[in-house]
Formats: C-alpha cells, structure tokens, sequence
C-alpha cells in the first residue's frame, strides 16, 4: 500500500489538531494562500487558520488524502463547524471597497 507523503499527513494532522505551528511548519518558503479576493503569505495565513478555529472550534475535515492515477494525491476538503465565536477573518482593503459598494 502506498503511503501519502509525510508533508501532508503532518498537515492534515495539524488541521485536526488545530495546531498553528504544526501546519505552519508543512509551508514551503513563499507560500501563497490565494483566495478570490486575497492572497496571504504564511503569517497572514496562519493567521487567517487562528480566526477560523477562534470561530469554528469543532472544525473539522473527515476525508482521508487518496493516491490518484498520476502518482500525485488528492485529498477531498469536506470541512464542517459549528460556528460560536465571532469570525474576525483577516481581510484585505480592496475586500472592505467591495462590500462598501
């Protein structure tokens, strides 16, 4: 059987766990979380992980990574909360124009 890469596993164990350090420690230097209205280095995307488990502290994902047929993985991002807290999402100037308009 093969094994996912050991990379990914500490990543997706950090995200059960909630544990910043341990995901952090998975990002490749330059790293770029690029959302349709954002895009975050690693600091702004850990920080970005914090406010969500700060608002969604039952967050979970339950897929498992899954080999596919050109030797890479895939992981399916089902991911449920309950929400308790107030979400402060970092958000970018441009995104508070938009929401203004």
């Amino acid at each position: 059987m093969t094994v996912p890469p050991s990379g990914l596993l500490t990543y997706m164990e950090g995200l059960r766990r909630h544990d910043i350090a341990m995901i952090g420690s998975t990002f490749a230097p330059g790293l770029r979380f690029v959302t349709p209205v954002r895009s975050m280095d690693t600091v702004q995307t850990l920080a970005f992980l914090s406010a969500l488990y700060t608002g969604f502290p039952d967050w979970h994902d339950n897929d498992p990574p899954e080999p596919q047929a050109n030797g890479s993985w895939g992981v399916k991002w089902r991911q449920d909360g309950t929400h308790t807290h107030t979400l402060a999402l970092p958000v970018s100037p441009r995104y508070r124009r938009h929401i203004a308009r």
